[in-house]
């Protein structure tokens, strides 16, 4: 919730608003990256969905943070069947995670 996220950043509004918006800005060509690394089964899916998720946990995006570490495992252990339904997940939490931020990262919620 705000609150929590407004915690990591001791409250500092701005530098939150900041690190939301790096996260959404990096976030969609990232997000892409994943999902056609895990439709090419492509080795590098693990440092892809690591990428993501590193910005995620800033935010406090837990559920994007716990699908790019799921992919990771499944991609590393060669489970592409589950990689592709997570990815798919991934991509509708993303969307999820957009729709939540997106007053609040425009300025329009203090």
């Amino acid at each position: 919730n705000r609150e929590d996220f407004l915690d990591r950043y001791e409250q500092d509004v701005d530098l939150a608003r900041e690190m939301l918006e790096d996260c959404l800005s990096d976030g969609p060509d990232s997000l892409h990256q994943v999902l056609l690394a895990v439709s090419q089964r492509d080795e590098s899916v693990e440092a892809l969905a690591h990428r993501l998720k590193g910005p995620c946990a800033y935010v406090g995006a837990e559920q994007l943070r716990d699908l790019s570490t799921r992919i990771m495992t499944a991609a590393s252990q060669g489970r592409w069947k589950q990689a592709d339904e997570l990815a798919q997940a991934l991509s509708g939490a993303w969307e999820a995670f957009l729709l939540a931020t997106q007053s609040w990262s425009s300025g329009r919620e203090e």
